[in-house]
């Protein structure tokens, strides 16, 4: 059962390990331009240009977890549950560009605890990690729209639209994204040189035995 449960979570482990870089390369940094760039670009720009790179990414996820042969519903989970993040972090933006920090403290607080207390529910009655993560991410979509309303963007903000406000943010975004690809992707070397010399398995003990590392630091 404990060989189980570490290839399960070594499974987890390395599909979140390639799910990170590739969601902070296809988000393009648009909360760091929504929250500091001048030039004025539509709200619509900001949010097409998310919603396009989380399907980017949704896409290569579940193309690398063909590939792996991973668990399908652990690939679909993971995915939405990226894509759900990709859109909260969108709309986090808008409340911090409003200046309204305890709705957002509040929003972020309450979306950690549904989506843990759905997969742990999951967990608890199924006995699979896999499906608690599933479940996880399901919990993602009431909660996007759910936080789209209590952010209100205001489309009167106006600003450049279309292919003029997209070469707008692309000028800034391509060193912003750079930058955070490679932070990103150092952090995950450990994770790709455990699955490459010693398999998915390894991962999960040697994510578990991270885990406790920090708990003990706590």
């Amino acid at each position: 059962r404990l060989v189980a449960v570490t290839d399960a979570l070594g499974q987890v482990s390395t599909l979140l390990s390639v799910a990170a870089p590739v969601f902070v390369a296809c988000s393009l940094g648009l909360r760091d331009l929504y929250l500091s760039l001048t030039a004025p670009v539509f709200w619509g720009t900001y949010r097409a240009l998310r919603v396009s790179g989380s399907v980017v990414g949704a896409i290569v996820i579940l193309a690398v977890g063909g590939w792996l042969q991973l668990d399908p519903l652990l690939s679909v989970g993971v995915a939405v549950l990226k894509v759900g993040d990709a859109l909260l972090d969108l709309l986090y933006g808008e409340l911090q560009q409003d200046r309204r920090m305890a709705s957002l403290g509040a929003v972020m607080i309450f979306a950690s605890f549904l989506t843990s207390a759905g997969a742990a529910a999951a967990w608890f009655m199924t006995g699979s990690g896999v499906i608690g993560l599933f479940v996880a991410a399901i919990l993602r979509a009431p909660l996007v729209a759910w936080v789209a309303v209590v952010a209100a963007p205001h489309a009167s903000k106006g600003g450049l639209r279309g292919v003029d406000g997209v070469l707008v943010l692309m000028k800034p975004a391509l060193p912003v994204t750079i930058n955070q690809l490679m932070a990103s992707a150092l952090t995950y070397i450990p994770v790709w040189l455990v699955a490459l010399f010693a398999g998915v398995g390894a991962v999960g003990t040697w994510s578990a035995a991270a885990y406790l590392l920090v708990a003990a630091n706590f």
